[in-house]
């Protein structure tokens, strides 16, 4: 979804790396990018606290 708003493209990614998952998107060849990663087994409940 961020990938084809921004119209980046997917760079990379790593499947259950200590426990996470994560997508590296951006333009090929620039010195950024944005990762997004996932913990496994890991559960957001509610919204923050104070």
């Amino acid at each position: 979804m961020y990938a084809a708003g921004l119209g980046w493209e997917i760079l990379g990614g790593f499947t259950d790396h200590d426990g996470f998952d994560g997508a590296m998107v951006g333009r090929p060849g620039e010195c950024v990018h944005l990762e997004f990663t996932h913990h496994r087994g890991f559960e957001l409940h509610g919204a923050p606290t104070p």
